[in-house]
């Protein structure tokens, strides 16, 4: 389905203590992709079932080993990208309704909402083409939950919090060769991420960070501009004010991290298309870009954190909104340490943080495209083995989508068997001799209507697609089975 034998590229360097593993392993993730959005069972049939569940409960498999394999396909085709973008991302899965599955915790403050968390890197292009998971934590939380005042007092490698730390860490050691021979490695994230024991984490040449601001930190501004916003309570250094009265030098100043984006250097404006919500028609934004260095303060609170500033760049776009306009302007302000000089490198900021939308993308896909959630296991270990394949399958379906829309002219033939190809031709009517051509005849397979100018085929039509696609396969090999019979017969 869509490339025969691309399972055995995945699993190509993962080990297993028993080597019989590697067919389970390589026909289940086959099995799956060929019917996503179906039950573990289901897409198992009894005798795939059996085995699988042998691979998943054994006691010496673990997540962490069965995504070896992809992780190394992975870096494989990041070779020749002089920039990746790897974007981290926390997700968590709702077992609530699965009582007999053990080992399960809390995933948020209702006592009944029980599963488990999930944190993930997913690296790409900068033009999002996925190129694979290169790291998965797994982890359900205590039962008892600690008061805030509790969690303050550990350090950031006892709490939750540090798994964005040690997931950027990872990133580093696996793309050490790739930063060494001069590449660059973009980390990216959201609010969440904005920690300061991140960004004070020493880093290799190379490796970036791109974090969407969440907190009114206290930074020296280091652009040698007096901010016009005032200095807030309790940010004053050492008692001392800047002096603002005319003809005073212009030392830096401290004050919030979001007065310093509002108040930094523009940079120019660009039009962005905002799609309207519900009923509401498209239009056109004008945004401002800012940007301004600074220095981040280490905070007053907690324990462990280093205890020297930070060096950092502020990037903003604020939305230009008319008098009289409704609409609330929109804002994004990033933290970075890529460099930023001018207008276009600015530009590229927000750009390479757009793509941490994909990883959006990949956890919706896990859940309902390959129905993440419905998985019933015994166990929490069986459970974290099973989601980790379905990782893989979970990414290929995106990496298929975009793989069409980035490289659209890449033979059909490589990608499908002769059996798909010919149902395909058979159902369009027309020739299928592209992936594009493949991709969106799979879609409308999937309730997809393409026309002149319209949008590409997403993922979701794709999974629906596929699984019809491969009821019509074995339709036809069935169909094709008996005429050979027939003729046995005859003869």
């Amino acid at each position: 389905m869509l490339g025969s034998g691309w399972a055995e590229n995945e699993i190509q360097g993962t080990k297993f203590g028993d080597e019989r593993f590697r067919r389970v392993m390589g026909e289940t993730l086959e099995a799956k992709f060929s019917q996503p959005n179906v039950s573990f069972s289901t897409m198992c049939g009894n005798a795939l079932r059996q085995s699988a569940g042998r691979l998943l409960r054994h006691p010496e498999t673990n997540a962490t080993d069965l995504l070896e394999g992809h992780r190394q396909a992975t870096l494989q085709r990041c070779l020749g990208e002089k920039t990746i973008v790897v974007a981290q991302d926390t997700s968590s899965y709702n077992y609530s309704t699965h009582y007999a599955t053990e080992g399960l915790g809390p995933i948020n403050d209702s006592k009944k909402a029980m599963g488990i968390h999930q944190h993930s890197a997913l690296a790409m292009t900068p033009d999002r083409l996925p190129l694979g998971v290169v790291e998965a934590h797994f982890w359900a939380r205590p039962l008892e939950k600690q008061a805030a005042a509790q969690r303050r007092k550990k350090p950031i490698e006892e709490k939750e919090s540090h798994r964005w730390l040690r997931t950027a860490k990872h990133v580093e050691q696996l793309f050490e060769p790739h930063l060494r021979q001069g590449g660059e490695v973009v980390v990216v994230a959201d609010r969440e991420a904005d920690i300061f024991d991140l960004l004070a984490q020493e880093r290799a040449s190379g490796l970036e960070l791109i974090i969407r601001a969440a907190h009114p930190r206290t930074v020296k501004v280091m652009d040698g501009e007096v901010m016009d916003g005032e200095v807030m309570d309790g940010e004053v250094m050492d008692g001392e004010v800047v002096d603002r009265s005319e003809g005073a030098t212009k030392e830096p100043a401290y004050c919030s991290l979001l007065v310093a984006a509002q108040q930094g250097n523009v940079l120019g404006h660009y039009t962005l298309r905002v799609p309207g919500r519900t009923q509401a028609q498209d239009r056109d934004a004008t945004m401002e870009m800012r940007h301004c260095r600074v220095e981040v303060q280490p905070p007053k609170a907690g324990v462990g954190h280093e205890e020297k500033a930070v060096p950092i760049q502020v990037v903003s776009a604020r939305e230009i909104v008319p008098e009289g306009d409704p609409h609330a302007p929109l804002e994004w302000i990033m933290i970075t340490t890529v460099n930023v000089i001018d207008m276009a490198s600015a530009r590229r900021v927000l750009d390479l943080y757009t793509c941490r939308w994909e990883i959006e993308r990949f956890h919706f896909t896990l859940k309902s495209g390959c129905q993440a959630e419905r998985l019933q296991m015994d166990d929490l270990d069986t459970l974290c083995n099973t989601l980790s394949l379905y990782l893989v399958v979970a990414w290929r379906l995106l990496y298929v989508t975009h793989l069409a829309r980035v490289m659209p002219e890449i033979r059909a033939d490589q990608i499908m068997d002769t059996t798909e190809l010919a149902i395909l031709n058979q159902q369009s009517r027309t020739p299928i001799t592209t992936i594009s051509q493949v991709v969106t005849a799979i879609a409308q397979l999937g309730g997809f209507e393409p026309y002149k100018g319209g949008p590409l085929p997403g993922v979701k039509v794709l999974w629906n697609g596929l699984r019809k696609l491969d009821s019509m396969a074995a339709g036809w090999r069935l169909a094709m089975e008996s005429i050979r019979t027939q003729n046995v017969i005859q003869a």
